[in-house]
């Protein structure tokens, strides 16, 4: 009888579609005392899992049904302790998302739940025992797959989940087995060395940051003559303006980035990456031509104010715990300097000796109209789309 079932079901489904069964995306946020967990679920496949009176649409499932779409959310996913103790689970928010890859998810509407699975007091939120058969109980070609979204002990944030698992109908048995969920607890060092890595990647992927960054370089060995940059022999010289820069800028963006990830100081995103363009194309006319000598030092911090916005946005996202928020904001700083660092110890060298050449002035120019270029297409794009 279970072959017949498995048989039947599997041909029911292939009928109805011609295309592979779109899975549950189970994403999981690792926190102290529970899990915070996103499920998004095929409309489709969820209503065919449904009593067959229950509504088909998303609207409707998100109307007048949502009270029983939750109760049945609830009886289909049971997490308990290793030992067996149950968690509670709780059903927040439901809302309708578009897929954001059609190619992957077959242009399908997902159904967003938000939930909280909170463990019996002394219970480890790190290891626990997964029951799910929502959808798949019905629809047996349908799974779920698992995936730490955020796991801060670990390393694991929002922008790189990690698979755990898949959870699926057993075709030999026709049962669906849970998944155990068992994560190692690197404790603070863990988190905040994921956090510089953030930080060092963070910088490494952030052409726009490094190119500001080396637009305030490339003028750092000169001095202004009438009006136009002028090559120095003083190298003590060139040295010292360039580490009162990259203070300056690290000042700023430190002091932003502090306030920005503690919630003191919130901005859209949109009108900071304008801005940090329009750093980058004052940048580049300043190493044209002088815009504003003996200044570069007070500029370098104004403009770090902003690129430190930037940087807040990264942490912000992450909804992390008091303390955690802490080190990871000195972790990530920490990532971001290490980085500017290597990347100043490999260019200024060189950008020293270049200087006091004769053709140091195209390489300026060069360099200068590139940033500019960049700039005001990195403007278009982020105020136009």
């Amino acid at each position: 009888m279970k072959i017949l079932f498995l048989f039947t079901s599997l041909l029911f489904v292939n009928i109805l579609f011609a295309h592979p069964s779109p899975n549950t995306l189970m994403l999981l946020d690792i926190k102290a005392n529970g899990v915070a967990t996103e499920l998004h679920l095929p409309v489709i496949e969820l209503s065919m899992a449904l009593h067959p009176a229950a509504p088909k649409t998303a609207a409707e499932l998100l109307g007048s049904f949502k009270d029983s779409l939750r109760l049945y959310l609830i009886s289909h996913i049971k997490p308990m302790s290793m030992d067996g103790q149950k968690w509670t689970v709780n059903v927040g928010e439901m809302n309708l998302e578009n897929v954001a890859n059609p190619q992957e998810r077959n242009s399908l509407q997902d159904i967003i739940v938000k939930m909280w699975l909170q463990p019996p007091p002394g219970s480890d939120s790190r290891r626990f025992i997964l029951q799910y058969d929502a959808v798949m109980h019905q629809v047996v070609t349908h799974s779920a797959v698992v995936s730490i979204r955020q796991d801060w002990e670990n390393g694991i944030v929002a922008a790189h989940p990690s698979e755990v698992g898949v959870i699926s109908v057993d075709p030999r048995s026709s049962q669906i087995f849970p998944l155990t969920v068992s994560l190692e607890n690197k404790g603070w060092w863990g988190g905040f060395n994921s956090m510089v890595g953030l930080g060092r990647k963070h910088i490494a992927a952030g052409t726009d940051h490094l190119l500001f960054l080396l637009v305030l370089l490339l003028v750092a060995p000169l001095q202004v003559n009438e009006n136009r940059w002028d090559a120095t022999k003083n190298i003590r010289y060139a040295l010292l303006r360039i580490t009162k820069i990259i203070t300056a800028f690290t000042i700023g963006h430190s002091l932003t980035l502090l306030a920005g990830a503690i919630g003191w100081l919130r901005l859209p995103s949109q009108p900071i990456e304008i801005l940090i363009a329009f750093s980058i194309l004052i940048s580049a006319i300043h190493a044209m031509r002088p815009l504003f000598a003996g200044r570069e030092v007070y500029v370098a911090a104004g403009f770090g104010l902003i690129h430190g916005m930037a940087f807040a946005n990264t942490l912000e996202g992450l909804n992390l715990e008091t303390g955690q928020l802490i080190i990871s904001i000195l972790g990530f700083n920490l990532g971001i300097e290490l980085m500017q660092l290597l990347v100043i110890l490999l260019t200024v060298p060189w950008l020293i000796l270049l200087s006091r050449t004769t053709f140091y002035h195209n390489i300026r120019w060069v360099g200068a109209i590139f940033a500019a270029v960049a700039a005001i297409a990195w403007m278009l794009e982020r105020s136009f789309g």
